[in-house]
């Protein structure tokens, strides 16, 4: 009887500690599962555009959509077009403005009646050329390829296109810019004259058969010597009135680079000119500029020109073209689920078995060392005490 009691006793402490640590374990497991972050990537079939839009919306920061083409030329997205100033289609880089102002008989006058012509002629070759320039550009600009492995965002989109155009904009002035600097610094460099004399005049010192003929640089605002530099010049006067904007200098191509338009802006300004360059011709019109852009009348043309021109940019970028062409045919995305009761319900059924038999092995054995123990010290305790009485009696 004893030893079944002992028995039972150990049963039901075993079965009490059993439910207990499975209880507690079971406890921690929910509670683990039921925090524990879990990544869950999904691939969805891509079909238009609106989906991908819903889908970013969503999903922005885990979506990614392969292209099926990776690389794309800018022209199937891209359109640029492009507003210039007003000068370049005016009548003053006409042929009928040149023929004006042209008076071969005051050639070697070394003063604008002698430049005037030809100085506006440099006008209508900078308008020319910066035109060409940018349609070359854009020629190049269009055929280059936009590389994209995936799909980017409508944001990065913006960016990266910004970022493209500013960039295009930039080289193509810095380019344009830089082979008329050199140009003009081989020209200065090797000491050329003009034809007009407006740099350097040949000095006679000695008439006598063979003397030879020395030239001496130009001296403009009694303190600038052309042979030191190229940027000397000073405002052009016509019957004792300065014309506002234009200059005169050492070389036709850096005077009207100094110069501004201001003066074709204004009739009465325009008739001085017409009045001075007077010729025997009838009904001879030329219109004034009459467009105000953003950059003021009094600009300089050379600023003109580093800008090519340009007073507008149309850029026009489709993000759906892009879409198009890029074609992606599926998406990736995740998101971060923290409480799913199906995942908790299979990962407590996962463990359920193993925990089972683990604890049906562990928990006897601890319960049965318990008992061993228990039983030891009580042994123990009993002879001692009998011990005890026996020295008082």
């Amino acid at each position: 009887r004893s030893t079944n009691h002992e028995k039972i006793r150990k049963q039901i402490w075993t079965t009490r500690l059993y439910l207990v640590i499975f209880i507690i374990i079971l406890f921690i497991l929910v509670l683990y599962t039921s925090l524990n972050k879990k990544s869950i990537n999904i691939n969805v079939q891509l079909s238009s555009l609106t989906q991908y839009q819903q889908l970013e919306i969503k999903y922005k920061s885990t979506l990614t959509c392969p292209c099926d083409r990776i690389s794309i030329e800018y022209k199937e997205f891209i359109e640029l077009k492009v507003s210039y100033h007003e000068v370049c289609t005016s009548d003053f880089i006409s042929q009928q403005w040149f023929d004006y102002l042209y008076n071969k008989q005051k050639i070697n006058d070394r003063n604008f009646l002698a430049t005037a012509s030809i100085q506006f002629q440099v006008l209508a070759s900078l308008c020319k050329l910066t035109q060409e320039t940018i349609n070359i550009g854009l020629t190049q600009f269009y055929s280059t390829k936009f590389i994209s492995g995936q799909l980017n965002l409508n944001e990065t989109f913006q960016k990266q296109i910004n970022s493209i155009l500013k960039i295009f904009q930039r080289s193509i002035s810095q380019t344009f810019k830089r082979t008329l600097d050199m140009i003009h610094e081989v020209i200065h460099g090797n000491f050329y004259m003009t034809i007009f004399q407006t740099n350097w005049k040949f000095t006679v010192l000695e008439r006598k058969r063979f003397s030879p003929f020395y030239t001496n640089p130009l001296t403009y605002n009694n303190s600038c010597n052309c042979g030191t530099s190229s940027k000397c010049s000073e405002k052009v006067i016509l019957n004792n009135s300065i014309i506002d904007g234009l200059v005169i200098g050492c070389y036709p191509f850096e005077s009207m680079l100094q110069s501004s338009l201001q003066c074709l802006y204004n009739q009465t300004c325009l008739e001085l000119i017409l009045l001075y360059f007077k010729v025997q011709s009838d009904n001879i019109t030329f219109n004034i500029l009459s467009s105000i852009n953003q950059y003021g009348i009094d600009e300089k043309v050379e600023h003109m020109v580093d800008r090519l021109f340009v007073d507008q940019w149309y850029i026009d970028y489709s993000y759906e073209k892009y879409f198009q062409q890029c074609y992606p045919t599926f998406c990736t995305y995740s998101y971060i689920q923290y409480f799913n009761i199906f995942y908790i319900i299979t990962t407590i059924l996962s463990l359920y078995s193993g925990l089972t038999i683990t604890l049906t092995l562990i928990i006897p054995f601890i319960i049965h060392i318990l008992f061993r123990l228990f039983y030891r010290r009580k042994t123990f305790i009993t002879p001692l005490s009998q011990t005890l009485n026996q020295n008082i009696d």
